[in-house]
């Protein structure tokens, strides 16, 4: 299921979309500008191509925990149930310590 928006929203998201692109684009490095690019695929319901971006940021920057909670969050809504997690050995480390640290 997709989700909803007026035509106006619409244009802003795609116009942010673009702009994100453009940002990513210049910065590669910079894991808020994928963060912030699947965002707005996010909220236009194009829960592929946010997975996609948030997999990217959390890449760059496996430490932060929203990156990997927005990723699971698209696949989740993209019915990527049976998906096997695409992690690096050092995301891998830092998912078990955040899932250890508070046991």
């Amino acid at each position: 299921m997709r989700a909803r928006t007026t035509i106006s929203e619409r244009l802003d998201h795609d116009n942010a979309i673009l702009e994100f692109q453009h940002a990513s684009s210049r910065g590669p490095e910079r894991a808020e500008y994928q963060f912030l690019l699947g965002r707005e695929e996010f909220a236009l319901g194009n829960w592929e191509l946010a997975a996609n971006s948030y997999r990217r940021a959390a890449e760059i920057s496996p430490s932060l925990a929203l990156y990997h909670l927005s990723l699971g969050d698209a696949e989740f809504r993209a019915e990527n149930y049976g998906v096997q997690p695409r992690h690096s050995k050092e995301q891998q480390s830092w998912i078990q310590r955040l899932l250890t640290s508070n046991t």
